[in-house]
């Protein structure tokens, strides 16, 4: 059995800004309650990654008639976006990753979703405990269920620039940002880590033509 290693955390609740989101929030049936960041290690390993945990609540809806079950929301896609500060020969600047994890169903209730940041990248970059900035973006069959974001980007200028910097930068950087499945994290917190649905290649594994 794998042990894990977790020194420090540092927890982003998503504020509400208005009485008009708070309201829609209570009124989803599903939506991102927080953010957590947290350095990573498997037991008697040396390499420490960036854990970054999604916490995602999902709600019973009866009217909802896509849904099979209404405790059960499945093809819930979580796309994951940061922006962190990297220093490279003494100069600073600024690294945008994204990934996605592809869920096969979600039972009401609470469920945390993780992806992780490799060692070198945080040892190359000196990146320190949490990113600059995270945007969260909940889908299913390609329509946006619900948003979550730093306090960083609070101001629609600023979150628009992000979102921006995120499709120009983010290409060289693909991959790099992993979802649980693909690392060696895959079993851990088996508690409330959901199934996910791959689509591609599993870790280790070569494509067949």
């Amino acid at each position: 059995m794998r042990n894990f290693f977790y020194p420090r955390c540092f927890r982003f609740v998503l504020c509400l800004a208005t009485a008009l989101f708070c309201l829609s929030m209570l009124e989803a049936t599903v939506f991102v309650r927080e953010v957590e960041f947290r350095k990573a290690r498997l037991s008697g390993a040396k390499d420490v990654w960036m854990e970054c945990t999604v916490e995602i609540v999902v709600r019973r809806d009866t009217s909802d008639r896509s849904r099979k079950d209404p405790n059960f929301m499945d093809n819930l896609t979580v796309e994951f976006m940061m922006g962190t500060e990297a220093r490279s020969r003494g100069e600073r600047a600024f690294e945008f990753y994204t990934s996605r994890a592809d869920l096969v169903s979600v039972e009401v209730g609470e469920v945390k979703v993780r992806f992780y940041l490799p060692p070198e990248v945080i040892e190359r970059d000196h990146i320190g405990d949490r990113p600059h900035s995270f945007f969260v973006r909940l889908l299913r069959d390609a329509e946006v269920l619900a948003e979550g974001f730093s306090e960083s980007l609070e101001r629609d200028a600023v979150r628009s620039s992000f979102l921006s910097r995120i499709d120009q930068n983010s290409g060289g950087n693909e991959g790099i940002l992993l979802p649980q499945n693909k690392t060696p994290f895959m079993t851990a917190h088996p508690d409330d880590s959901p199934s996910f649905r791959d689509f591609g290649v599993f870790r280790g594994e070569t494509a067949q033509d």
